[in-house]
């Protein structure tokens, strides 16, 4: 029943930016979840905590939401995170996009998987101190310990899986890029013109 209610919870929009309190609120839930389903250090934990309140006090309005604070999350969350956790991440549609636009609301598919009073961590030491601000080369400049296993045998399989489905699908982007690659040189060289971006395919 519970879980039932918490599926619809959402957050009214507005123009301005996230207010603090509740982006903060949410990058926690968030990281708590990751820490839990990911196997995540005491400090991925902090990172990814931080990490995602960055990302929800820069989105103001929808547009923003898969634009370039999304973008510059996900690069930094996979500096922070192993191979199969990033797998793991991109593969949980909750994780990898955590806010939507709908109705006029923003809308949290986390809730639709975890209970909203639910917590598997003690808050990390950087909840009451950190107000954003971050830059990149504080996570690219640092050493992670990042757990080589996930936390069952099924969780393993799963991730192993997923993280052989992102490989054949950057190899797949490659393969087209190329194929981009030699059509742009072959419109050059019927009509000394081309438009190839190297954009790959979506």
């Amino acid at each position: 029943m519970m879980m039932t209610m918490a599926m619809m919870v959402a957050i009214a929009a507005s123009a301005a930016a996230m207010p603090y309190g509740q982006a903060k609120k949410q990058a926690l839930f968030l990281a708590d979840k990751m820490a839990y389903e990911l196997n995540l250090t005491d400090e991925q934990y902090e990172a990814a905590y931080e990490i995602n309140l960055d990302y929800l006090m820069q989105v103001d309005n929808k547009r923003h939401v898969y634009g370039s604070p999304w973008t510059r999350r996900n690069s930094l969350l996979n500096v922070i995170l192993s191979p199969w956790q990033y797998a793991a991440y991109a593969a949980a549609d909750y994780f990898y996009r955590p806010l939507r636009w709908a109705n006029n609301v923003w809308n949290w598919g986390i809730y639709n998987r975890y209970n909203a009073s639910r917590y598997y961590r003690a808050q990390p030491k950087i909840y009451v101190s950190y107000r954003g601000g971050r830059p990149a080369n504080y996570y690219s400049n640092r050493t992670w310990y990042k757990p080589g296993k996930a936390r069952t045998f099924e969780g393993r399989k799963f991730y192993k899986e997923r993280e052989k489905e992102m490989h054949n699908y950057d190899k797949q982007q490659r393969k087209w890029q190329k194929e981009e690659r030699k059509a742009y040189k072959n419109d050059r060289g019927n009509n000394g013109r081309g438009n190839w971006k190297g954009q790959g395919r979506w």
